[in-house]
């Protein structure tokens, strides 16, 4: 786990050494058990594009809505303080598709401009660390490091499928 002054419960169904609570969302018991003494959620659980050829139609909904659900619910009956849902960027569907030669999209000028959010490691950092010949990732990036989306089935690479 993180090196940190907070007890950290981390949830998912593949096991790392930032799991320890290996379940799915879906079940409400679990979810229950997980909340208690817990004050703030940080919720990234959710199936992304990449699973569309190798999870069900059904697995969506289970995971996605009622595993969201779940988490929300129980967190606001365990009087959790602080709740943050962070989502893949697919979610924007075509959002994210750039006119041709327009820049990619980002979804932060709501962010920016009604919480006066300032991101620290932005695209812009990605590139000077880049021309630096430095490691672009954040330290939080660093050390939670790349699980993948799936077990060793698609060990050479994040997707299941091949791009045309």
């Amino acid at each position: 786990m993180l090196n940190t002054s907070h007890d950290v419960v981390g949830l998912d169904l593949l096991q790392s050494k930032f799991t320890n609570k290996p379940d799915p969302i879906v079940d409400r018991d679990f979810v229950k058990r997980c909340m208690e003494g817990a004050d703030a959620v940080l919720h990234a659980a959710t199936l992304h594009k990449p699973h569309v050829d190798t999870h069900s139609r059904q697995s969506f909904i289970d995971t996605n809505i009622t595993g969201t659900l779940n988490l929300l619910e129980e967190a606001a009956l365990a009087g959790v303080r602080a709740f943050i849902f962070t989502s893949t960027t697919s979610a924007f569907g075509r959002a994210l598709t750039p006119a041709p030669g327009a820049p990619a999209a980002w979804i932060t000028d709501r962010a920016r401009n009604e919480l006066g959010w300032r991101p620290v490691y932005d695209f812009q950092r990605v590139l000077d660390r880049l021309r630096a010949g430095q490691n672009p990732r954040s330290p939080l990036a660093r050390a939670v490091g790349s699980k993948g989306y799936h077990a060793a089935a698609f060990a050479d690479g994040p997707y299941p499928t091949e791009t045309q």
